[in-house]
């Protein structure tokens, strides 16, 4: 393999520290990119007591939801309305910008009813839109937009989170900026929710959906995990530019509770996944004398707690402790890029741009990266450290219909 050829620049969002700026009001899509979205990011909620298929059809191009106000809810034990919804799933999200954009239609007599939600927050929703009369407003508080029956319209909502601000456009055209309502995860919802004064049926249509981020990294998304019983900052420090982490192989776990060995890492925050393509990239450095420790980490397996580790073990780095993925990585700083294809199940490791190692995933269903110093069973000297640099986040994203 090409020493660039996993990288393409047009089919990649950088998850980088910067500022996020406003959506431009021309075009909401401006300075956003689709991520990839399959079948299973769709994921249907309807009444229990009947077949999906008598609430929902999907033609390959328009997705049907329709309700009854009689209707049971989606589950026997929930005590909320009934619906027929998809909530989109694999991109959950706590920080970032991210969009929602579908082209919906409301067939006339259909009041009473969100159609699309951004969910998350203290209680439930930051952000509704119902139905009333033909008008879509914003909860029962304001009209987004009038007489939007038997019509096709195009629909984007824009949730900033470090803002806490929401920005609703229909064709194009910004209709609503409100405030979000806090909460820590968030993710889209499309389809029919009864709320009051609803018609006796409830029905929307739904085309072209698709999920778009504009995403960054700031200090909240560095997460960091070190003994519990001394400060952070007699095993770590970020001078603005390189992040130091070291432990002692006789230190505490990282929560009392815990039963594992001694750690101080970072766990990135914000964009755990489930599906879609993502990378890890940071420039490590590790000292000579380092090992029996892990410092980098692929986050969630199936039976396992991880899909993938990066170890050191008498300066070289390896996988686990199965196979050495590059000689003589001490006393020098090294670009790693670790890129995993959840459909493929498979993970690709690059040292300075050169591909090292590719191997098959281990299941799960949501992951995400750690780097530092982890003490692992074999041989961990008294002392390890590891430090890093331009830590970035990366998504490989697909315009999608």
């Amino acid at each position: 393999m090409a020493a660039s050829s996993w990288w393409v620049v047009a089919a990649c969002v950088v998850l980088a520290a910067a500022a996020a700026s406003s959506p431009a009001a021309a075009d909401p899509r401006d300075g956003f990119t689709a991520v990839s979205l399959g079948d299973g990011n769709f994921q249907l909620q309807w009444p229990y007591d009947v077949e999906s298929s008598s609430r929902y059809s999907f033609d390959g191009t328009v997705r049907r939801l329709w309700v009854f106000s009689d209707d049971k809810p989606f589950k026997p034990q929930s005590g909320t309305n009934p619906r027929t919804e998809i909530r989109m799933t694999g991109y959950d999200y706590s920080s970032g910008v991210w969009q929602f954009e579908g082209t919906g239609y409301v067939p006339s007599g259909t009041t009473g009813v969100s159609i699309m939600q951004v969910f998350g927050r203290g209680t439930a929703t930051t952000l509704m839109l119902h139905v009333y009369g033909g008008d879509l407003w914003y909860y029962h508080q304001q009209v987004v937009e009038t007489n939007i029956y038997d019509r096709w319209f195009r629909l984007n909502v824009i949730h900033d989170v470090a803002a806490s601000q929401l920005t609703v456009f229909i064709d194009g055209r910004e209709r609503l900026r409100v405030a979000g309502k806090g909460g820590d995860s968030h993710y889209f919802k499309f389809g029919v929710y009864m709320q009051t004064n609803p018609s006796n049926r409830m029905e929307s249509r739904w085309k072209g959906v698709s999920i778009l981020n504009k995403t960054y990294l700031g200090e909240r998304n560095f997460q960091l995990q070190w003994p519990y019983d001394v400060k952070n900052s007699s095993r770590y420090s970020f001078d603005g530019t390189v992040r130091r982490l070291w432990v002692f192989s006789d230190d505490k776990p990282h929560t009392p509770r815990s039963k594992t060995k001694p750690r101080t890492e970072i766990r990135m925050t914000g964009y755990d996944y489930s599906s879609g393509v993502w990378q890890f990239e940071g420039t490590g450095y590790v000292p000579s004398g380092t090992t029996g420790v892990s410092i980098m980490q692929v986050f969630g397996g199936g039976k396992t707690a991880t899909t993938l580790m990066l170890h050191v073990y008498d300066g070289d780095l390896w996988y686990y402790h199965q196979q050495v993925v590059e000689r003589n990585i001490n006393d020098r700083w090294f670009r790693l890029n670790v890129l995993h294809d959840v459909a493929a199940s498979q993970l690709t490791v690059f040292v300075d741009s050169r591909e090292r190692l590719r191997v098959t995933g281990k299941g799960g269903d949501s992951h995400y990266f750690k780097f530092g110093v982890y003490t692992q069973v074999i041989n961990p000297i008294r002392r390890m450290e590891s430090r890093w640099r331009g830590v970035r986040i990366l998504n490989k994203n697909h315009a999608t219909s």
